[in-house]
């Protein structure tokens, strides 16, 4: 037991039941279990016997309704006069019931609660065909004043003793900060993070489990925890879709071109399963800092062009115009992963560009910096799409979702960033889009 209240866990609880849970118990049940049943019945009887002295006077004959009302009803409360049964029921004013009904027949006063939040009573009773419902002023009775005191002296039981707990836990927690900063350099990738933390409670056997963590972080790969729910959900659509054309296939009236088609759809979903597979393995390769950049110095524009050249089917089926403006730039870097960069974009603007439009390209220098910029003049990006374009599995126009893996763009983030450069799009719906490249003129191997 002694041991127990030497724990983080035992000083929270200490602390919370001290200063916070039993002040606000106590106060929550003395006031309102005790005294507001009390209050309620006193308004109640108040009311209920104001209503018979209207009553009375009213049969008498000696007041008009009105002289009686101002007479007996006081400033704190409400009389409202409805001109039948009928018209009280429907006005929804207040909460009765068939019984209630057949006693305002009989010509008794009856007593309820009104139909609002505040549950306030009132008396009611029938006259000349006519009902009389008095109720305490809404905002000015015992019951809203008791409540609003009750309220207020909760709240100021909670704020102040929340403001005392959040001192406490502040003072307890500052071992618990370190673990925190120490978690997130581990998150960034610094995997030789350490915590120097000697004690013998919870926290030191947290911050020793934590070194053991990282150490092993350190001497081993880290697997990609996301790799297999992402596949899961990727795979499923083509899966499916083959699956499916499968089926189809062993039909034996199936006419030839039929199973041309099917067989045609079940390769291409075979070759987007491994593109799919292989974009995820780098992603999650890059994503844990387990690739070594394999860096040479060769002429960029000269591997633009290439990328362009390979890509000639693609640009020449749309009949595109090249703009092509090439400064000749020596650039020190992964070769092979530059060039997915180059196709990814190109192949995304291609893809993208309207029928006989215009892909420009352009490489050029500025102080400490390389830029590269590619422009479609396809339909663009809608802006609510512009944040999200870099995400995994993101495709703003989910027409295309069959003809592209959504990891192309993520990947060209990943590696210019592997590169200390940075990518960035522009587009407005209807002219196109800019992907810029900005990448480290002075990189070296």
């Amino acid at each position: 037991m002694k041991r127990f209240f030497h724990t983080i866990y035992g000083r929270f609880l200490v602390i919370f039941i001290g200063l916070l849970l039993i002040p606000m118990m106590i106060s929550f049940a003395v006031l309102f279990t005790v005294q507001l049943g009390q209050i309620r019945e006193d308004v109640t009887a108040q009311i209920k016997d104001q209503a018979e002295v209207v009553q009375t006077l009213i049969e008498s004959n000696t007041f008009t309704e009105e002289e009686a009302l101002d007479l007996v009803v006081s400033d704190l409360l409400i009389a409202e006069v409805y001109s039948s049964a009928a018209e009280w029921r429907n006005s929804d004013t207040a909460v009765y019931t068939g019984q209630t009904i057949e006693q305002l027949t009989d010509g008794e006063v009856v007593t309820g609660v009104l139909a609002d939040f505040r549950e306030l009573p009132y008396a009611a009773f029938e006259q000349n065909g006519a009902i009389y419902m008095i109720s305490p002023d809404l905002n000015n009775n015992q019951i809203t004043q008791f409540r609003e005191m009750t309220i207020y002296s909760f709240l100021g039981v909670a704020v102040v003793g929340s403001i005392l707990l959040l001192f406490a836990i502040s003072f307890l927690t500052k071992r618990l900060k370190r673990i925190s900063q120490a978690s997130r350099q581990v998150y960034e990738g610094n995997y030789s993070v350490r915590i120097e933390d000697k004690g013998n409670d919870e926290i030191g056997d947290l911050a020793r489990q934590f070194n053991q963590m990282a150490k092993e972080l350190e001497s081993n790969e880290y697997l990609n925890k996301e790799l297999s729910a992402t596949m899961a959900h990727e795979f499923k659509t083509p899966v499916s879709s083959m699956i499916g054309f499968a089926a189809l296939l062993k039909k034996e009236d199936l006419p030839e071109n039929k199973r041309l088609e099917y067989a045609s759809v079940i390769e291409r979903e075979a070759r987007r399963l491994a593109n799919l597979s292989s974009a995820l393995l780098k992603l999650s390769t890059f994503d844990h800092q387990l690739v070594r950049l394999e860096k040479e110095t060769y002429m960029l524009d000269e591997q633009i062009r290439e990328c362009l050249l390979t890509l000639q089917p693609q640009w020449e089926e749309k009949e595109l115009q090249l703009n092509i403006e090439l400064e000749e730039i020596t650039l020190t870097a992964d070769q092979e992963l530059m060039s997915q960069v180059w196709l990814n974009i190109l192949k995304n603007a291609i893809e993208h560009s309207n029928h006989g439009g215009e892909l420009a390209v352009t490489l050029s220098h500025k102080p400490g910096e390389i830029q590269i910029m590619i422009k479609d003049q396809g339909k663009g990006i809608e802006p609510e799409h512009i944040g999200r374009i870099f995400d995994r599995f993101y495709q703003a126009d989910q027409t295309r979702h069959s003809s592209g893996t959504g990891l192309g763009l993520p990947l060209v983030k990943k590696i210019v960033e592997l590169h200390d450069g940075r990518v960035a799009v522009e587009s407005k719906p209807g002219a196109g889009a800019l992907f810029t490249v900005i990448l480290p003129l002075s990189e070296r191997p």
